[in-house]
């Protein structure tokens, strides 16, 4: 509960004081660029993690072929979104969008680098990580995005935002489980 309710009130202050600097066109965009890596994360996220948790008996090797894999389908996804951009910039008429894009592309294979290690401590039921890392994550993502949109970066500020959360929660992961990937 702390996780959720904490990470929710941090990122809602956080986005409201993007909110402030940016206003809603910058906030649209960040919202069009976002919209591949999120949804296909969630999909990376279905499944196999599921699998390594319920399943009564797991050899090592199960976590790291998961690992492995979902890592390499993340990066086709995220090198999916990059060579998508181009079109997807020019089907909505805002050219600024293609950049934003070829940035947020790469939060796909970095989200997909924690799903494994997230999937083995919920399994060894070690829940206070989650917690530390969901407020950690948001305040680094909230520092790195409100210095850049106080210092002019606009609608990069968003993208800075999500980067630095999908990276710090990913690190966080991967060092504070325990467990590495052969």
């Amino acid at each position: 509960a702390a996780e959720t309710w904490g990470r929710q009130l941090a990122v809602f202050i956080v986005f409201a004081m993007l909110a402030h600097y940016l206003g809603p066109a910058a906030l649209g965009l960040a919202a069009l660029a976002m919209s591949a890596p999120n949804f296909l994360t969630i999909t990376l996220q279905q499944g196999i993690p599921d699998a390594l948790v319920q399943r009564e008996e797991i050899d090592p090797v199960h976590f790291s072929s998961a690992f492995w894999l979902i890592v390499l389908t993340g990066a086709v996804f995220s090198l999916i979104i990059f060579l998508a951009a181009a079109p997807i910039a020019k089907a909505f008429g805002e050219p600024e969008l293609e950049p934003l894009i070829c940035w947020t592309s790469v939060i796909v294979v970095i989200r997909s680098a924690d799903i494994v290690p997230h999937a083995w401590l919920k399994r060894n039921m070690e829940y206070r990580l989650f917690a530390v890392r969901a407020l950690a994550s948001t305040f680094v993502a909230g520092i790195v995005g409100i210095g850049m949109a106080m210092a002019g970066y606009g609608v990069w500020s968003m993208s800075g935002f999500q980067l630095a959360g999908s990276i710090t929660g990913s690190a966080f992961l991967l060092i504070g489980c325990g467990w590495l990937p052969r």
